[in-house]
């Protein structure tokens, strides 16, 4: 797959992504900043010494094979259980990520 933008060159900042609007409408731009993340610029051998969620889900994207895939997959496993075991706070503010959004309640009327 063909980058969108060279290495190191990504917007980090949404309204970057989306055509500036007329007039007016411009203060209507989205404004948010995230962390990027580049998983390319992490070589092998430096991700296979890092003890992490992330380090395990790039080694399980770039295996070269089923046995490397299978590893890969077995730690982010391992990873994942350990949340399980961590606090309530720590479960739940991963849940909020990963969860959809609660449904609206309707009003009674009245």
């Amino acid at each position: 797959m063909r980058a969108l933008f060279p290495r190191g060159t990504a917007p980090t900042e949404i309204g970057e992504l989306i055509e500036p609007a007329p007039g007016s409408l411009a203060s209507y731009r989205p404004a948010l900043r995230y962390l990027l993340i580049d998983e390319g610029a992490f070589e092998n051998d430096s991700l296979a010494v890092q003890q992490n969620a992330v380090a395990a889900l790039f080694r399980l994207v770039k295996s070269r094979g089923p046995k490397d895939a299978r590893a890969g997959l077995r730690e982010l496993l391992r990873w994942l259980k350990a949340l399980k075991s961590k606090p309530d706070s720590v479960r739940e503010t991963a849940g909020e990520y990963s969860a959809p959004p609660e449904p609206r309640k309707r009003r009674p009327r009245a």
